[in-house]
């Protein structure tokens, strides 16, 4: 059997910033994904407000090979490699 292409959608989208329309975008995946003819050789794994501690877990625990994130950013955001935002 052929192993399935996985797509992590991640996204956040916290109360305290604009409202971004990540179920949209998910589905806007999910629905050009189906149209294709190779549809069965992807799987769409969608995980919603994530934290920056959740990224490491996620990706052990999926092993994708494709990390699509939905989500705010600024200029200045950082985060280090203990998942806290400076």
């Amino acid at each position: 059997m052929i192993e399935r292409i996985r797509i992590l959608f991640l996204s956040a989208n916290p109360w305290t910033t604009s409202r971004i329309l990540v179920d949209e975008e998910a589905r806007e995946i999910f629905e050009k994904l189906q149209e294709g003819s190779c549809r069965d050789r992807f799987e769409l794994i969608k995980h919603e407000a994530i934290r920056a501690l959740d990224l490491q877990r996620l990706l052990m625990m999926h092993e994708p090979h494709i990390v699509h994130f939905s989500g705010h950013a600024s200029k200045n955001a950082q985060v280090d490699s203990w998942g806290h935002s400076r």
